[in-house]
């Protein structure tokens, strides 16, 4: 269920209307159109403009990246061309933990296909589809027929499927051993089903782009134009949207396991959780002096957000010492944070609906 769908307490935000241009004039994919009347607005401009647009662009160029780093290694695989690969595939991971928090508009515009859970198979119900996606890539490694990439369930392509690729064998044995992977590619139609893959996900990438940028659905505005302005198209407030799409993703790290169900090919789980973790700080802290906590330190709530930010530095150690059930503790910590201090600082109602599961 899409963030934006739930029954949720619309904070009405009065605003006066502003416009920021480059500096050399003329507007660029990352230049904002925002109405502004408070430092929340000034926040909230800076967060889509510092942050969440750099991230939709990077998704983007990391996808584009690995589609073409699948095809080079396709028209000649060697070892050198297998490590491209997979480093790529590890950029790619890392560039989605930077976009993944902000689980609303173009990421899920979709109740039947959000582009979330395309991409991340996981995300749905926490349920491993390792072994679903392999059992697929067999039956059609003995196929000849075309596959339709973009018309397949969730829970058979997106990164996972990507991953098993570039990192493991597709026989019984998935073994992780380069020699075997690269031989492995001897199979053409292993390559048909990597390319295939990473073209779809390349076209989620752009779809999430695009809505944020140029068109969101068919408003005839992108949707950073749609958010900034304060309520969505469903007539909830963007504010609320933003706070319960963050707690809701920190809900998911803590019960779902993730750091140690996800990426296990690859073993970046913990780069990927250090990136999530300062993708969280950076929506707080702001890279100007219009930010969250700056707002929240100016109404007088700075003992909140001393306490938040040790709790994030709590995450961060627990992540560099390897300890997951420290960093999963303090996660919980921090998804507390965002059901309660949070929103209380920034005079946001999360509603009648909206469930406290502490």
């Amino acid at each position: 269920m899409p963030v934006f769908k739930k029954i949720i307490t619309v904070v009405a935000v009065s605003i006066a209307s502003v416009t920021l241009l480059s500096s050399c004039g003329g507007e660029r994919e990352n230049d904002v159109n925002f109405s502004i009347g408070n430092s929340i607005e000034l926040a909230q401009a800076a967060l889509v403009k510092d942050q969440i647009l750099p991230g939709v662009v990077g998704f983007k160029d990391s996808a584009t990246n690995f589609y073409t780093s699948a095809n080079t290694f396709c028209n000649s695989p060697t070892a050198t061309k297998l490590s491209s690969l997979q480093d790529n595939w590890k950029r790619l991971s890392i560039s989605w933990q930077e976009i993944e928090l902000f689980n609303f508009g173009p990421l899920n515009d979709d109740i039947f296909s959000p582009k979330i859970e395309f991409i991340n198979s996981y995300r749905n119900r926490g349920i491993d589809y390792t072994g679903t996606v392999r059992a697929f890539i067999k039956r059609e490694l003995a196929k000849t027929s075309a596959v339709n990439f973009a018309n397949l369930n969730f829970n058979q392509g997106g990164l996972l499927a990507l991953e098993i690729l570039s990192f493991s064998t597709s026989d019984d044995s998935a073994s992780t051993d380069k020699a075997a992977v690269l031989a492995d590619f001897n199979n053409a139609r292993k390559c048909y089903l990597l390319k295939g893959y990473a073209k779809q996900v390349k076209n989620d990438a752009v779809y999430i782009h695009n809505g944020w940028v140029n068109e969101h659905l068919a408003t005839g505005k992108p949707f950073k134009d749609i958010y900034l302005s304060g309520i969505l198209p469903d007539d909830s407030s963007s504010l609320t949207t933003l706070i319960i799409a963050v707690q809701e993703h920190l809900d998911y790290i803590k019960k779902r396991n993730v750091l140690s169900r996800t990426a296990k090919l690859s073993q970046i789980s913990y780069d990927n959780a250090l990136t999530n973790i300062n993708a969280v700080e950076k929506l707080l802290e702001g890279t100007t002096t219009n930010s969250f906590f700056t707002h929240m330190l100016a109404a007088g709530h700075g003992k909140e957000v001393e306490a938040i930010r040790a709790n994030i530095a709590s995450v961060k150690q627990a992540l560099l010492a390897k300890d997951q059930a420290s960093y999963e503790a303090a996660i919980g910590v921090l998804d507390g944070n965002f059901k309660r201090e949070i929103p209380a600082a920034l005079a946001v109602s999360l509603g009648l609906n909206f469930s406290d599961g502490d």
